[in-house]
């Protein structure tokens, strides 16, 4: 008797987390096809936060961008892109904060933390936003998770293309790291996107040093993909995606750090 009361309740629990991540994944694959029309202008006028990890007077991932770089200052996007994927491969493990702003009605914005672990190992810390305290763990082609809030307390076996499992911007979460990002773009030139890099480091208001400008986009000339690129490590600090021309989503990636020894162990539910 007691078992099978035992093996209902497992079953009420796990019903009801499916449920919660059902509803977060509604709500957040939406902002992908949200206008972006106000919300666009909003961006490029809003707070500045710069990079490093020292935030300017508004740090909730809506800066100001450069103009887009000319042609004449400009070299092809290609094997920049190359050259920032082999950047992001050579850490074993790395850490970085996340602030990104989507626009969903007035915006929606989402801060957290991601750890990365080669080969294959990935956590995911929600710490605000919609899906605030909610956790997603990558570790041997199987993703734990839990949502935020009292719910936290179950946890869920999910496969790694689950439509739950999306960032605001409806990312994968699994695809968080900068290696997945940079293949990706690869991907997108393949299909035809073009793309273009600044020649030099320039100034960009919302960071404290010179960068790489980097755009792509749609065969039709639509701008699809804006990135800051830090030109000492090669590794994107801040990103704009755009669709139908217009901003919808943008990132700001801080307090990197790489090499810190994270352990297989860490990458566990009860990890450390």
């Amino acid at each position: 008797m007691h078992k099978k009361l035992n093996s209902i309740s497992n079953s009420r629990a796990q019903c009801l987390t499916l449920c919660c991540f059902a509803a977060v994944s509604t709500n957040l694959t939406q902002t992908s096809l949200t206008s972006a029309a106000d919300s666009s202008r909003q961006l490029v006028s809003e707070a500045r936060t710069t990079s490093g990890g020292n935030p300017s007077k508004n740090p909730d991932g809506k800066a100001g961008m450069p103009g887009s770089v000319s042609a004449a200052e400009t070299t092809d996007g290609k094997p920049f892109i190359d050259k920032c994927l082999k950047a992001s491969d050579s850490y074993a493990d790395y850490t970085f904060n996340y602030v990104q702003h989507v626009s969903k009605g007035s915006g929606v914005t989402e801060k957290g933390t991601v750890w990365v672990k080669k080969t294959a190992m990935l956590k995911c810390d929600v710490t605000s936003g919609p899906n605030s305290g909610a956790v997603a763990i990558f570790n041997n082609g199987v993703v734990h998770a839990h949502p935020g809030g009292l719910l936290k307390v179950f946890t869920v076996a999910l496969k790694p293309d689950d439509s739950r499992l999306k960032s605001a911007n409806g990312w994968p979460m699994v695809e968080s790291d900068f290696s997945s990002i940079w293949k990706a773009m690869q991907k997108y030139s393949k299909e035809g996107c073009p793309s273009k890099v600044s020649a030099e480091p320039i100034a960009a208001p919302s960071q404290s040093i010179n960068v790489l400008v980097l755009e792509m986009t749609k065969a039709n000339g639509q701008m699809y993909k804006r990135a800051l690129v830090d030109p000492k490590t090669m590794l994107p600090v801040e990103w704009w995606d755009y669709v139908d021309g217009k901003i919808y989503a943008h990132s700001n990636w801080t307090d990197f750090k790489g090499n810190q020894g994270l352990s297989e162990s860490f990458f566990t539910m009860k990890g450390k």
